[in-house]
């Protein structure tokens, strides 16, 4: 029950929203729930260990997964629904099993993160940053608006006692 409620708690992604229109972000929340949909119906895809974000039609995947196959199958299967723009691939291989150890120290950097990359980017920018931590491994993806927010979001990433690898993911959004 208590790491029920750690999950709950901390959950896999810390986002500060990036400014659109209203029409844009109904658009891109409908594709995000079209994308994940074709992915459930996807054969040897691990719908729980991918995140997926949108922006402007963009569709980028994000996670850790275990099967170069699993890959190929999310991607192409994304490239299949009306409206996708374009995908972008921010899925990180790992065959590294995690133990309950590591699973509360994941939790404990990604509660850290989710608070650093906060503050050093301020709740009012305009971006939006998941992250993912496995063993130790992080992968910052998502949109943001421009070379120095991702420097800072990585710098920040790597700062943080127990990372061990920062894979960098993020994406600059583009202009309208």
């Amino acid at each position: 029950v208590w790491l029920c409620a750690l999950i709950l708690c901390f959950g896999p992604a810390v986002y500060v929203h990036a400014e659109r229109s209203a029409g844009q972000t109904v658009d891109d929340t409908t594709l995000a729930t079209s994308v994940k949909y074709i992915l459930t119906r996807a054969e040897n895809v691990p719908v729980g260990s991918i995140n997926v974000e949108v922006y402007k039609g963009i569709v980028q995947l994000s996670g850790f997964i275990h099967k170069e196959a699993q890959k190929v199958a999310a991607l192409s299967s994304v490239r299949e629904v009306n409206g996708v723009v374009a995908t972008n691939d921010g899925l990180v291989l790992t065959d590294v099993p995690r133990s309950l150890g590591h699973f509360i120290d994941d939790q404990t950097i990604q509660a850290k993160l989710k608070a650093k990359i906060g503050d050093s980017l301020g709740v009012g920018t305009a971006v939006s940053v998941v992250t993912h931590v496995r063993n130790g491994a992080v992968i910052v993806a998502g949109f943001v608006g421009n070379r120095k927010e991702i420097n800072t979001v990585v710098e920040t990433a790597k700062s943080i006692s127990g990372v061990t690898k920062v894979h960098n993911r993020l994406l600059v959004r583009q202009a309208d």
